[in-house]
Order: C-alpha cells, then sequence, then structure tokens
C-alpha cells in the first residue's frame, strides 16, 4: 500500500527484448538460407539503430502480409530442397542425448554466467576492454557447455531445453558483442564510451555478422538493395 502511494522506492530494473539488428532479408523477406523468411522482430535493417516500443504486433502485420504475398506469387512456389535427412537425424539424436547427462556444468548456471557478462560488458554503454573481456568469457562458457549435467527425466525436463538454447545463446552473444566491436562509433543506442562521436563515414553502413569455419566474422557493408540469393 504504502509504494503504491509513492512513500516507498520501488525497485526497477530495465530490461531488453529486442535487439536492434536482426536477420538480413530481401523486400520479399527472403533470407540468404533458400526457402526461409524472416518477419516482425527478428528481422534486421527496419528500424535502424533506436527501435521504438509498441512495434512488435506492427511489424507482424506488415511484413507477415509481404511474406503471403511473396510465397503466394509465381515466384514464391519455386522448388525448395528438402535438408539432407542425415543433417536432420544427427541433430535429433544430438537433442535425445542430452538427458542424463554426467557433465559438471548445470545449464542454467551457465545461462546465468552468460547474461551476466552480456549485462556487465555488452550493454547500452560499451567499449574495446569490455566487449573483448566478454569474447573470453563466451569462449569459457562455449567449453564448459561441452560437459553439461543434465537430469535424466524425458517427459519434461527444463535441463534439456536450457541446454539446447545455450547453443544458440552463445551464438547470438558474441554476435552482438562482435558486432558492438567492429562499430567504432557511438549511434543511436549503441554506445562505445571509447568513441563517443558519430562517424558520417559509417553512418551509411551495417555490420553484417557471419559464420566461416565455425568462427564469427564481420564486415562492414553499405545500405544498398539487398537481393537474397536466386532460387533454383
Amino acid at each position: 500500500q504504502r509504494a503504491y502511494n509513492w512513500e516507498a522506492p520501488i525497485r526497477v530494473s530495465p530490461t531488453v527484448h529486442y535487439h536492434i539488428g536482426g536477420i538480413r532479408v530481401d523486400e520479399n523477406l527472403s533470407t540468404p538460407v533458400q526457402g526461409l523468411y524472416a518477419a516482425g522482430e527478428v528481422q534486421g535493417g527496419v528500424h535502424g539503430v533506436s527501435r521504438l516500443g509498441s512495434l512488435a504486433l506492427t511489424d507482424l502485420f506488415v511484413f507477415g502480409k509481404k511474406i503471403g504475398e511473396a510465397t503466394g506469387s509465381s515466384k514464391g512456389k519455386r522448388r525448395v530442397d528438402i535438408p539432407i535427412w542425415n543433417e536432420a537425424q544427427e541433430e535429433i539424436e544430438r537433442v535425445y542425448s542430452i538427458p542424463g547427462m554426467e557433465g559438471r556444468h548445470r545449464p542454467i548456471c551457465l545461462i546465468q554466467k552468460l547474461q551476466n557478462v552480456m549485462w556487465e560488458e555488452v550493454g547500452a554503454w560499451r567499449n574495446k576492454e569490455g566487449l573483448l573481456k566478454a569474447l573470453d568469457t563466451l569462449d569459457e562458457i562455449e567449453e564448459m557447455s561441452r560437459d553439461l549435467s543434465v537430469s535424466e527425466v524425458k517427459r519434461y525436463n527444463q535441463e534439456v531445453l536450457d541446454a539446447i538454447e545455450l547453443r544458440t545463446m552463445i551464438k547470438v552473444a558474441r554476435a552482438v558483442a562482435c558486432s558492438a566491436l567492429t562499430r567504432e562509433e557511438s549511434r543511436g543506442s549503441h554506445i562505445r564510451t571509447d568513441f563517443p562521436e558519430k562517424k558520417p563515414e559509417v553512418s551509411p553502413k551495417s555490420v553484417i555478422v557471419f559464420e566461416e569455419n565455425g568462427n564469427i566474422r564481420t564486415r562492414m557493408e553499405e545500405n544498398s538493395e539487398w537481393k537474397a540469393p536466386q532460387r533454383k
């Protein structure tokens, strides 16, 4: 009651529920992966460097409609190659092998470690020293993630989900940290304390993050009209 009447302080913690960047798409929402489309908060390049709140549903309605139109057209009816079953089977076997793992590290503990370093070193205020520290910590977490301890329960096991998500979280975290390290300026919600000013020569460029030989790489590219690879 006292807090409601503003007689007592209320603890408030900021949260992040979206990324400024996202998956690269063309005007038809096609991605670099054949047959894969992306819409809504997962796509990049829509809101620039400072996304406003309350836009999630608008994004889905507008870009979901565009995907429907693209896939319903003659261009969207082209044949899509079916993924190689062996690759899918390999992933299925990996997931089924998670319950009962007898390693040293619980998935949730590594997730919390990842969240802490991202909060401390890759928040809105960043610098080279902190970003490099974060990347080193992510390497440590990835190494520990190869030695997990997971309950053997198979019907519903939150630890299995944590173990699956941890692998993806490490990749996303590393992509965010690497892109922040690449952009040596401050712009929008990206603030580099070691590069506090905007750089006009960088303004029309985006940071492209990609994987090469198992390693995360980045490059700067002009914001030109990009086309998804031609479908067969």
